[in-house]
């Protein structure tokens, strides 16, 4: 069980001015800051050991609640079914739909594509078009050629 500590309260302004004396306290210290706006609280600066703690206890309530749900519907009677199923019931904007719909039509060109043998001797260099010079008349960048500077003396 984690020990109950108190916590120190600081405003906005303040921990603006003084952040890296206040990530110091938090984190060498395990000091829990809360701030405030307008004295009001609205956020806090915990060691990351707590933020752990909490996100476990929160993991383990969501695992509760999920036995607890499954051991009603398994005491209803309630017939089961398959998580598409519930979806497509549920989905009001037809997204599951347009997927099936979307798969349906790929496996639909992919059978009705016809296969076309490749003819021999045929290669990507081939059927790739030829590079072009400039309209222009002028060099490309692979025709010209740096002068090399000369030496004065």
């Amino acid at each position: 069980m984690r020990s109950t500590q108190r916590s120190t309260v600081l405003s906005v302004a303040h921990a603006r001015e003084h952040f890296g004396e206040i990530t110091n306290q938090v984190i060498y210290a395990k000091e829990r800051i809360v701030l405030s706006k307008h004295k009001k609280a609205v956020l806090a600066i915990v060691p990351i050991e707590d933020l752990e703690y909490l996100e476990m206890l929160e993991f383990q309530h969501n695992i509760r609640e999920a036995e607890k749900a499954i051991k009603e519907h398994e005491a209803s009677g309630a017939k089961t079914l398959p998580l598409l199923d519930i979806l497509r019931k549920k989905d009001s904007n037809n997204v599951i739909q347009h997927h099936d719909d979307r798969k349906r039509r790929k496996t639909t060109q992919q059978a009705s594509k016809p296969t076309q043998p490749k003819a021999k001797g045929t290669s990507v260099q081939e059927t790739t078009p030829a590079r072009r010079k400039p309209a222009s008349g002028g060099t490309t960048k692979k025709e010209t050629k740096r002068k090399q500077p000369t030496k004065t003396s």
